[in-house]
């Protein structure tokens, strides 16, 4: 038997949960070397990564996030919280109806401030 799939959401957010600018941009992601080699060499563990069409071709995932969440279909979730705030921005939940309480896995900061939560 094989071991069973999990699905792992992994997003930028500022720090006032927003995933994507209004208008979809991403220019407000702190870089940090460190977090981003760390992302490189994670990706060798997954054996699929999902994209939804809007997320392939912009990089913003609100919506896919939202309706996975939606239906309990969410194993893990990975944030990268950035130390911005943004005065407008996309949140990465919408039209979730219930509350999920998480339990904290990790938290790992990084010399830029951004700061790893699982």
């Amino acid at each position: 038997m094989g071991s069973k799939r999990r699905i792992v959401m992994f997003n930028w957010l500022t720090a006032n949960g927003c995933f994507a600018g209004a208008d979809g941009n991403l220019d407000w992601v702190v870089p940090d070397k460190q977090q981003a080699k760390a992302a490189v060499d994670g990706i060798a563990l997954f054996d699929t990564v999902l994209f939804g069409r809007r997320t392939y071709e912009l990089f913003g995932s609100g919506s896919i996030v939202s309706q996975l969440t939606q239906h309990g279909l969410i194993d893990e979730y990975q944030f990268v919280v950035c130390p911005i705030f943004v005065g407008s921005g996309r949140p990465l939940l919408s039209h979730v109806s219930k509350n999920l309480k998480l339990d904290l896995l990790e938290a790992k900061p990084y010399r830029s401030g951004d700061v790893l939560l699982r």
